[in-house]
């Protein structure tokens, strides 16, 4: 369930930086002739560094959101991030409804988790 809410949250990042960037093709065309690694990751760094061309800065918390939920293989201390969701990012419909921002899960007597908050019907 961590995972889901995580990659939830990666993607209201992306959806983030859509609604930031008035010309979005623009971006994904810069993104597109980034060295990217077949054809769909990139190096943490190199992503900040064209985010920040968009004037959008990240915090160290998004960008471990970011790997966390879209992991590619890192190289040494350098870190990639799969970034082939924000290129399809354009076609893909957005239901904000269906994304958790925080999922309490209990322990009730019998050691079976519940989730106190209703969001999964247990």
């Amino acid at each position: 369930m961590h995972n889901k809410v995580n990659k939830n949250k990666a993607i209201l990042i992306f959806k983030n930086i859509k609604e930031q960037i008035p010309d979005f093709n623009e971006f994904l065309t810069k993104l597109q002739s980034q060295n990217l690694i077949d054809q769909k990751f990139i190096f943490q760094n190199d992503l900040n560094i064209l985010l920040s061309k968009f004037k959008i800065q990240l915090t160290q918390q998004d960008f471990e959101c970011l790997i966390r939920a879209f992991p590619a293989r890192n190289e040494g201390s350098q870190k990639r991030i799969d970034v082939d969701l924000l290129l399809n990012f354009k076609n893909m419909p957005h239901d904000d409804t269906k994304i958790y921002q925080n999922i309490e899960l209990s322990d009730d007597e019998d050691n079976e988790f519940y989730d106190a908050s209703g969001y999964t019907g247990v």
